[in-house]
Formats: C-alpha cells, structure tokens, sequence
C-alpha cells in the first residue's frame, strides 16, 4: 500500500508534466502519443494527455484527502482549476 510520501511525489511529478504539456504543447508529446497512439492527430493527443494528467491530479488529491493530507474544500478548488485547462 502506497504511503503519503509516495502520493505527494506522484501528485507533485504530474503537476511537473501537466506544467509542461502547457508550456511546450505538442512538443511535450512524444513520437508514440502522436504517430502510434492517436493516428498523428496532434490534437487529439495533446488533449487525451491533459485529460490524463488532470485525472491523476484528482486520484492523488482524493488519496491525500483519504489520509487527511488535504482538505476536501482544498481538492475541491484545485479540481476546479483544473477544469480551466
């Protein structure tokens, strides 16, 4: 079973490539997200990549909160920036 620690490195490591994908957009995405994966559709590839992220984001939160490591109202804003993009 996964400890704290082990939720706050993964949430802190996908908030490092969420800020990344942001930041560098397609070329965050590698040859396989676009040519294999999706068809070539950088698009698609880039967005499905965000989503993805976001998830994660939300699945380490609720686990902190589960172990009363974040707040519900505090998992509940960060969701909702999230949903920003």
């Amino acid at each position: 079973m996964k400890d704290t620690t082990d939720y706050r490195k993964e949430l802190q490591q996908d908030y490092a490539r969420r800020r990344d994908l942001k930041r560098r957009k397609y070329s965050a995405l590698s040859r396989y997200d676009i040519q294999i994966a999706f068809s070539g559709n950088k698009y698609l590839a880039y967005c499905t990549s965000m989503y993805l992220k976001k998830n994660h984001i939300k699945y380490h939160l609720a686990r902190l909160e589960e172990q009363r490591e974040v707040k519900p109202q505090a998992r509940k804003t960060i969701s909702q920036q999230l949903t920003l993009f």
